[in-house]
Order: C-alpha cells, then structure tokens, then sequence
C-alpha cells in the first residue's frame, strides 16, 4: 500500500528592514517617532530589535517594537544602523545606515533698549539669529521713519511722528526652517524727548546763610 502525501511549501523572501522617514537633519527639541517598514514579512511574531552600529541622537530611543522615538536634546550628528532579528525563525535583517544633523533651533530677535525718540536716531539694530535669512518682514508698519531693510533686517530711522506702545512682529525667512520661517514679538513706540518726569530737572540755586 502507498500513501501520498501533498505537501505545500512557501518560499518568502529574506525580509529588508528601513526607516524610510527618518530625518537626516533636525532642531534641538524636535520630537521625533519613526515607525519600521518591512518587506516581505510573513509574521511580526518573534521580532527583536536593537542598534547593531553606532548610536542614536541623545534623546531617541528603540522601542521594544522597533520604533524610533522621543527628543531630541543635543547638537551634533549621528549615525547608525538598526538590526531586527526574528528568534523563531533564526533570521536576521539589517537596516541601511542613517544619519541625523541635530542643530539649534533657529531664533531671531533685536536687542534694543527704552523707547524711541521723536526725530532722533535710532538704532540701526541688526538682527540677532543663528540661520542665513532670505528676507525679512514686520507687522503691523513701522512708525514713520523707521523702516526695516527687507535684505538685511537692520531696523533704524528717525521717527517724525508720536506712537502709542505696540507690539511689532519682525520674521525672518530662510531655507530649511520649520514651516519656513521663525518670528519674535518686540514692543516699540516713539515719545518726546524729555517725556520722562525725571529727566531734565532744574533746580533753584542755593542761598547759604551764616548765622553767628
């Protein structure tokens, strides 16, 4: 008597593993979640996963799932390489190589004191920042003669008209920066000179007298 046995086999192929939008360059403070993608997986049964060369930014870690996750707390560049391995199987499958570029998150902001003085000079005040700009803007307008230079940033003028207190919002443009831009909120106004009620107080003379 013969028996027949069918037997089915299915060949996967060796699984690939990526991290496709892992960021090559980022701001000090971002916060960062990266999920694995897999090819060809038949089960996620049994996966482990650990970085098999280099190290992650400061602030990321690797989850038990093989998530990339958390902040990012440190300027520099990193790189490294993710392995995810299945146990059952006796497989084991490499990521390719990534980097990361943390840098400071871009600021802007102008350093100036006290209000401005009707028809007196002021400034000029360059902006303060940590990125290469493209342009410059500010809302709502200036004063009148004041102006800020579109190119430069430079603020300055001479003020020909009175100004309550209001708070101007300056941005600078510039390739790379999140959402294109970055922004500061400054206050300005323009008073009469000598509107300060201690300056320029005169007093009478003082009259000694000797008594014997």
């Amino acid at each position: 008597v013969q028996a027949t046995t069918t037997l089915t086999l299915q060949v996967w192929p060796l699984p690939t593993l990526s991290y496709p939008t892992w960021p090559s360059a980022a701001y000090v403070g971002d916060a960062v979640s990266v999920l694995p993608e897999w090819s060809a997986l038949p089960s996620y049964v049994g996966l482990t996963f650990t970085v098999s060369s280099g190290a992650l930014p400061s602030g990321m870690t690797l989850t038990a799932d093989g998530i990339l996750t958390g902040t990012l707390t440190t300027v520099g560049t990193s790189t490294f390489r993710i392995q995810g391995a299945n146990v059952t199987d006796g497989w084991t499958a490499l990521s390719p190589t990534y980097e990361c570029v943390v840098t400071e998150t871009p600021y802007l902001r102008y350093l100036w004191s006290g209000p401005c003085i009707l028809d007196q000079v002021f400034g000029p005040y360059a902006p303060v920042l940590n990125f290469v700009p493209t342009g410059f803007s500010v809302v709502p307008t200036l004063p009148p003669g004041l102006s800020l230079d579109p190119v430069t940033g430079v603020l300055g003028g001479v003020p020909t008209v009175l100004s309550g207190e209001s708070v101007y919002r300056f941005t600078a443009t510039g390739q790379g920066l999140p959402g294109g831009s970055v922004s500061w909120d400054g206050t300005l106004s323009v008073e009469a000179s000598g509107s300060n009620p201690l300056e320029n107080l005169s007093y009478p003379a003082l009259t000694v007298a000797m008594v014997n």
